[in-house]
């Protein structure tokens, strides 16, 4: 007993950092009991939206909230954090962290667990994680309890691509757009999670691009190493290429970072392999920037071949869709460096 006492006097949920306007806004309607039934948080991957979402779904069940939010150290404050709170459900997507679907069935069993009496008072908190995984099937299950909400109830969809949601379901939410934060915002979020070395501190602000997650990414998945590899490929002619070779290289000669343990092979491939495309998108785009500035076409980057640099982020938007949707991310790679050697 004594024990989970202490896990509960232990439990705190990070501070948000960013978003101070959107988050005003909706934390004054919720105390004021004017709160919306259903919020989309929607924006760049990595830059807040969960975490937002778990602070506004806090405060929706706290006896003790006021204007600021919840309270944070009432038990129902504690249980949320602990994700032991009876009356706080999550859809997460099945099949893995990194990508995965959310199954019409688990729509369902979250249904008829809504209309059931609140087990602490306040009401209930439904929160779907990347709803956009949803599907159809499962969007056109969830929009009959957003039409007939039941009451006391806060439903919070969180997704980098609201355009994935049917139009039906978005109708039914209040929309809530986060921003990319500043650069000095994701340092700060970078030193209170950790301490990296300066010029790694650096090169993660600088990839991040306003997401702290991208940040994360680049620091515990051999952001730099796999950097380095990325711009001495794209220094080298196209047509001396190796795809296969250079694949193998990239996924495989570095040791696990401490952020990977634990993970299968397979997770490790799909993460790193993600970063690589992130890198390819972000090295080929400052590229094509400096080919503008200096006058020096060259390659893919070829200002003058048109619809060349649309073509080159086609291409790595597509590998990071076929590798997020579980296709065997070294030969989504592969697939990626053979279309990107063609002119």
């Amino acid at each position: 007993m004594s024990s989970t006492r202490d896990e509960e006097d232990r439990a705190f949920l990070p501070p948000l950092v960013g978003h101070e306007g959107v988050m005003a806004e909706q934390l004054e309607a919720i105390h004021a009991g004017r709160v919306h039934h259903a919020l989309c948080l929607t924006g760049p991957w990595g830059v807040g939206k969960a975490l937002a979402a778990r602070h506004l779904g806090r405060a929706f069940l706290c006896p003790d909230r006021t204007q600021q939010g919840a309270c944070g150290a009432c038990r129902s404050c504690r249980r949320v954090v602990l994700e032991s709170h009876p009356d706080w459900q999550e859809l997460r997507p099945s099949g893995g962290s990194v990508r995965g679907s959310i199954s019409v069935d688990q729509v369902r069993e979250m249904t008829e667990r809504v209309w059931l009496k609140p087990g602490e008072g306040q009401g209930r908190v439904v929160l779907i994680e990347e709803a956009h995984l949803l599907g159809e099937v499962g969007q056109n299950a969830l929009l009959k309890t957003l039409e007939e909400p039941p009451p006391s109830t806060l439903f919070l969809l969180v997704t980098p691509r609201a355009a994935e949601l049917l139009p039906t379901v978005l109708s039914r939410c209040q929309i809530l757009r986060f921003s990319p934060l500043s650069g000095e915002e994701v340092r700060r979020i970078l030193q209170d999670k950790g301490s990296w070395r300066g010029e790694d501190l650096d090169q993660a602000v600088e990839f991040s691009e306003g997401s702290p997650g991208a940040a994360l990414a680049f620091l515990e998945g051999q952001g730099r190493f796999l950097r380095e590899r990325v711009r001495e490929l794209l220094a080298t002619p196209s047509g001396e290429w190796d795809p296969v070779g250079m694949v193998q290289e990239l996924l495989a000669s570095q040791a696990a970072s401490p952020a990977e343990e634990g993970l299968t092979l397979t997770q490790v491939k799909r993460r790193r392999a993600l970063l690589l495309v992130q890198l390819l998108q972000q090295e080929g785009a400052r590229r094509f920037r400096a080919s503008l500035l200096e006058g020096q076409p060259g390659g893919p980057y070829d200002p003058s071949l048109a619809g060349g640099m649309e073509k080159w982020l086609d291409r790595c938007f597509q590998a990071e869709q076929n590798i997020l949707w579980n296709l065997d991310p070294v030969l989504a790679l592969e697939i990626l460096l053979m279309d990107l050697a063609r002119p």
